[in-house]
C-alpha cells in the first residue's frame, strides 16, 4: 500500500513540475515570437521567428512545439529530435485537446512513456498551452518537454524516503 501511494505520490509530483516547466517555456515562446498569432493563422513565420523556434531546444528540454490556430488546426511544426523544419499544418484536423483549450482556456497536460516510441524521451510531457493577446484566445502553443531526468530522481527520491519510512516502522514495531 505505501509502495503504491509513493508511486502515485511522485507522479502527481511529476506532473505538476513538467506542467509547470511546459507553461513557462510555452508563455516564454508565446511572447518572445511578436507575431505568433500571425503564424497562428497560417503565416509562416519569418526568419527571425524560425530561427527562434529552431534554437529553443539549446534552452532547455523541450523537444518539439507546435502551434495552433484557434479553431485548433496545426499551423506549424518545430519538431527538433527529427531535425524537421517547421512546416504548417492541414486545414480540417482539429487537435481535440488544442479545441478544448480554446473552449475553456485552461492548460491541459499529458505524461507519455516514449519506451514503445523509437527516438522519443523515456519520460516526456505534452502541454497545451493557450496563446493569449489582448485577452482573447488565438491559438494554441503545444509543446513537448523530456522529463526522463527529473522523473528519475523523483522516483529514487522516493524509493529512499519510502525505505526511510519502512525502516522506521519496522523500528517503532520492535
Amino acid at each position: 500500500v505505501c509502495v503504491i501511494i509513493l508511486n502515485n505520490t511522485s507522479e502527481r509530483l511529476l506532473l505538476k513540475e513538467a506542467e509547470h516547466d511546459a507553461i513557462a517555456w510555452a508563455n516564454y515562446v508565446n511572447t518572445s515570437i511578436t507575431n505568433i498569432e500571425a503564424i497562428a493563422n497560417g503565416e509562416k513565420p519569418d526568419a527571425l521567428a524560425q530561427n527562434y523556434l529552431i534554437n529553443t531546444q539549446k534552452y532547455g528540454e523541450i523537444f518539439n512545439m507546435k502551434i495552433f490556430n484557434r479553431l485548433g488546426q496545426l499551423r506549424l511544426t518545430a519538431d527538433y529530435m527529427r531535425a524537421q523544419p517547421i512546416v504548417t499544418g492541414s486545414d480540417t484536423d482539429r487537435d481535440p485537446n488544442a479545441v478544448r483549450v480554446i473552449a475553456t482556456g485552461i492548460t491541459y497536460t499529458e505524461i507519455h512513456s516514449g519506451t514503445n516510441s523509437p527516438g522519443s524521451p523515456l519520460v516526456y510531457v505534452e502541454s497545451y498551452v493557450p496563446i493569449i493577446r489582448n485577452g482573447t484566445i488565438v491559438g494554441v502553443s503545444e509543446i513537448y518537454v523530456d522529463k526522463t531526468n527529473t522523473s528519475t530522481l523523483i522516483k529514487e527520491n522516493f524509493v529512499v524516503f519510502g525505505f526511510i519510512i519502512a525502516g522506521l516502522t519496522l523500528l517503532v514495531l520492535l
